[in-house]
């Protein structure tokens, strides 16, 4: 797209064809780090994270090039990321809880041995 044009972004699988899982190491969002800054034109303070460093650590898809140079983050694409780290969390989350369970129930028979 050139500047300036007016772009309709649409969800229905109707508009779009070749679906596929999106595979990517979401966990690479955590190495993000917020910064503070000043705007070099306005002097402005503002808050954001600088989109360079998004490329070194390989999320290139979170980021906007203009004639081949680092432009902007698409922030409307990091829940993406956030959303699929939550969801492996949340894995982790229950095989540990099962994990746990599991200790507790061999704890009771020891217990129960040692009566």
């Amino acid at each position: 797209h050139k500047r300036g044009d007016l772009v309709r972004m649409t969800s229905s699988k109707r508009y779009k064809k070749n679906i596929r899982p999106f595979e990517e190491d979401f966990s690479k969002i955590l190495k993000t780090e917020s910064k503070v800054y000043n705007c070099k034109s306005t002097g402005e303070e503002s808050i954001g994270y600088i989109a360079e460093d998004f490329v070194d650590l390989g999320l290139d898809r979170l980021v906007s090039f203009l004639d081949g140079k680092v432009e902007s983050i698409h922030y409307n694409r990091i829940p993406l990321y956030l959303t699929e780290v939550v969801k492996t969390q949340q894995k982790q989350i229950e095989r540990q809880e099962a994990h746990i369970q599991e200790l507790r129930a061999a704890l009771e028979r020891i217990e129960e041995q040692l009566r």
